[in-house]
């Protein structure tokens, strides 16, 4: 193995435990270097960060001599739940970060979707700020943030897939004969979605 392939070996850096039942969907947190979401069947959406006292800007790698550089980052890479976040009523399929823009009050927010059929967007503090009961009449499965308008599209297993803005429907996206799995906006505007 040359130097070049040992350094691009992936490593277990940590070890996220503490949902009830599986978990459906991990995304980014970026307003903390490090951080994630995750939804799970538990029907809960939990926010992770570093444990106190650990390293959080790069963290400092170097090697003493005689220590096994894959269990420092390890030990460097220890997450616990910041905040658990309760009022699906069934599976929650799908989790992403909502960047501050005008239809959120340029404060950001987490939006969930639910096999309960519901959306939720959350406040930061794990506070419920609004639900759309019913935003699909099957499971919604998938959610994203239209990175150019900041609309939420959400798919569902209703074989539809929505787009939103300030909390109501503008467009229905008809046309998949099966449950829709996944969706995307594209940068140049296009929504892109997958289905059974």
């Amino acid at each position: 193995m040359t130097e070049v392939e040992q350094d691009n070996k992936f490593v277990l850096r940590a070890d996220l435990r503490d949902h009830l039942d599986q978990v459906r969907s991990i995304a980014p947190y970026p307003l903390v270097e490090g951080a994630v979401i995750t939804s799970s069947l538990d029907r809960t959406v939990k926010l992770w960060m570093y444990k106190d006292g650990n390293n959080q800007d790069g963290m400092d790698t170097t090697v003493e001599e005689g220590v096994d550089k894959n269990e420092l980052l390890k030990k460097k890479s220890e997450y616990e739940v910041s905040l658990t976040f309760i009022g699906h009523e069934n599976t929650v399929l799908d989790v992403t970060y909502w960047p501050p823009n005008e239809q959120n009050n340029n404060i950001g927010n987490i939006v969930s979707a639910s096999h309960d059929k519901s959306i939720i967007i959350w406040k930061l503090n794990g506070e419920m700020q609004d639900r759309y009961i019913n935003a699909h009449t099957g499971p919604v499965s998938t959610i994203t943030i239209n990175q150019t308008t900041n609309n939420i599209i959400s798919g569902s297993w209703d074989k539809l897939a929505k787009v939103w803005s300030a909390g109501q429907c503008i467009h229905e996206l008809k046309g998949h004969e099966g449950n829709i799995l996944c969706v995307i906006a594209a940068s140049n505007g296009d929504i892109i979605t997958g289905s059974g």
